[in-house]
């Protein structure tokens, strides 16, 4: 991605004991706490739908198995929490529930959330949850991801963790996660 320098790009496997290449949901050229206040896209649109086409693909998979689409529960970290906030926004499938973490609402400003069609998934239960010490993906990313979120969708719930930052939060929100998908899905615990 072009925000991060090609040399962060690689992490170390340490069975093979080799560099491989980090994954990428989709290029983007700000970080979060700037995209989520600019009038020019941060993140390419091109990329986000190839995304959502390949989520919506599993999705189809899952379906093909005799999963209910109401039964599936997307859940993405970072890139991929604004990938599944992307997907609630703009897939076709009615889903049990989006859990976005450590995330912010792709092209936010360019457009704006309340000016697209009603998504399919505006009655779904969304929980974002995002770390108040976070670096990469700066709280006030996630906060106004939420000024936005509420506009359209009935059951969004935004939460803040303390100490959390990009390498604690999930683990830090774990249980308020795995209460929230026993109490708001048909997943259960």
């Amino acid at each position: 991605v072009s925000v991060i320098p090609p040399t962060q790009l690689f992490n170390i496997n340490p069975i093979l004991r080799r560099f491989y290449p980090l994954p990428s949901w989709f290029n983007f050229w700000m970080l979060p706490k700037d995209s989520v206040k600019s009038s020019i896209p941060g993140e390419s649109k091109t990329d986000l739908n190839r995304s959502l086409h390949r989520i919506e693909s599993i999705i189809e998979d899952l379906m093909s198995e005799g999963v209910s689409s109401e039964n599936i529960v997307l859940m993405g970290f970072s890139q991929g929490g604004a990938t599944t906030i992307y997907t609630a926004i703009h897939t076709t499938y009615k889903l049990g529930g989006f859990l976005p973490t450590i995330t912010w609402l792709p092209l936010r400003k360019v457009e704006p959330i309340d000016k697209l069609p009603t998504p399919i998934n505006k009655d779904t239960p969304i929980l974002q949850v995002n770390g108040m010490l976070d670096l990469l993906v700066a709280f006030n990313a996630g906060k106004e991801t939420k000024k936005d979120m509420e506009k359209v969708f009935t059951r969004y719930e935004f939460k803040g963790i303390l100490l959390g930052n990009h390498a604690t939060t999930v683990d830090l929100a774990a249980p308020m996660i795995r209460r929230w998908i026993k109490d708001n899905t048909n997943i259960g615990s």
